[in-house]
């Protein structure tokens, strides 16, 4: 077996061209983290920088950790380096069976081999692997909300991600029967400035995580960064927020199990691809706890989903905004105006207890790059997320909000914007919807 170093100078071209072909095949459009990943690996290491490839600079660079980064309390270069390797198996099994080039990134390393085809990378024997992953940073405390529903069981309020992914597989494979049929009117005043041409679109949809309790099918909700494989067990440090742990039975060990994700999420998943094969555009799906702030400087981004469990969207840092989502189930006005309410919580039947409605937040903020947009539908519940984007993308709720920010803002449409949105639940689904309020921002 022969091993070929990556800096080898008559390669460079063919690299180049190699690396453009696994970045564009079918195995990896999915997966636009490790895409990312796979691209900075090789071209670091092909421009003679191997050296600078290393855990936390990765974790800076690729993923938007901070300077400080200490890879003993945040895995996700390591995780995502094992999905590499994985989705480079997968993509030369299959696509790429017959290519002339093959990268490998060796186990223990992250600096990429490069090897014909006839060749064979040499990657050595797997290390071994820590029994359990030590969580010992600080978080912020879990929502009480979320604390009195701390055990979850499988529950008909969650979807599997893996529902999620299969429903945009579909509906991407049907997106060309939409096209050419750009909206017009209300919607296009809404949307036309987040499907811009050339610019990439980013739909990131909060999977919080859940650890499950020994061998039951009990989980307790975690809303701390961690990230490994299904079924690693997770050692809690004592003094970890992240993990409300008077839910925790004594002595009971915990499995990380990936993430999951909200029936409203979906549908609004659902409705944004139809959205974009009327534009003609595609959609990048993914999910929050994966998305970067490096990953958004060239991208319009949608989050869907409370901000407190949308990673990304937290790390913006817009808890100044005149409408806010608070961690204990309310969305707060800001100087409310005369007559205006100070908070709006989700209305409950009285005798049942049942929500008779909801409440959803919109947002439409500056993005990380220049230019760049962040649109948000959160709110109280995941059928305040699928409320907001159902209001936004219908004629009936698009007049609404275009109508009421135009006669604020001297009938122009401002570039960025908040409202409330009330919605009735009627047979389990959000409808009914009216707009409340609305803020002009800058």
């Amino acid at each position: 077996m022969v091993s070929v170093e990556s800096t080898e100078p008559t390669r460079a071209p063919e690299t180049r061209v190699h690396l453009d072909r696994v970045l564009h095949s079918e195995t990896f459009r999915k997966a636009p983290a490790l895409r990312h990943l796979l691209e900075y690996l090789v071209v670091e290491s092909a421009e003679g920088r191997a050296e600078q490839i290393k855990e936390s600079v990765i974790a800076v660079e690729v993923f938007g950790r901070k300077p400080n980064f200490d890879g003993r309390l945040d895995n996700i270069v390591r995780v995502q380096a094992h999905r590499l390797r994985k989705l480079l198996d997968a993509y030369y099994a299959d696509e790429g069976k017959s290519d002339k080039l093959r990268f490998g990134i060796p186990r223990g390393s992250y600096v990429p081999q490069f090897a014909a085809a006839e060749e064979q990378a040499v990657i050595p024997e797997p290390l071994p692997e820590a029994p359990a992953v030590a969580i010992l940073e600080t978080l912020p405390a879990v929502p009480p909300l979320l604390r009195r529903r701390a055990l979850w069981p499988f529950a008909a309020t969650f979807t599997a991600g893996a529902l999620l992914t299969l429903l945009i597989t579909f509906l991407m494979a049907h997106r060309n029967a939409a096209q050419n049929n750009t909206p017009t009117g209300p919607v296009a005043d809404v949307w036309k400035a987040v499907f811009e041409p050339g610019v990439k679109l980013i739909v990131s949809y909060t999977n919080p995580v859940f650890l499950r309790v020994g061998k039951s099918k009990m989980y307790i909700l975690y809303s701390g960064p961690l990230s490994a494989p299904p079924g690693t067990q997770i050692h809690v440090d004592e003094s970890d927020a992240a993990l409300d742990r008077k839910f925790l039975p004594k002595d009971e060990p915990l499995f990380f199990n990936d993430g999951w994700t909200g029936t409203g999420e979906v549908l609004a998943v659902n409705r944004l691809t139809e959205l974009a094969a009327q534009y003609s555009e595609r959609l990048n799906v993914i999910p929050s706890r994966t998305l970067a702030l490096n990953e958004m400087r060239d991208a319009n981004v949608v989050f869907l989903g409370s901000p407190w469990v949308n990673g990304a969207l937290a790390q913006m840092g817009n808890d100044t905004t005149p409408f806010y989502n608070t961690n204990d189930g309310r969305i707060v006005v800001r100087n409310p105006a005369a007559g205006e309410r100070a908070e709006y919580r989700n209305d409950r039947d009285e005798s049942t207890s049942q929500i008779k409605s909801c409440y959803a937040l919109l947002s439409v903020l500056p993005g990380i790059g220049d230019g760049r947009k962040v649109i948000s539908s959160a709110g109280i519940g995941t059928w305040a997320t699928w409320a907001g984007i159902d209001f936004v993308t219908t004629p009936q709720g698009a007049a609404q909000l275009t109508q009421a920010l135009k006669a604020a803002n001297g009938g122009r449409m401002p570039q960025y914007y908040q409202a409330i949105v009330r919605a009735d639940i009627v047979k389990g689904a959000a409808s009914n919807q009216l707009l409340i309020a609305t803020r002009k921002l800058r």
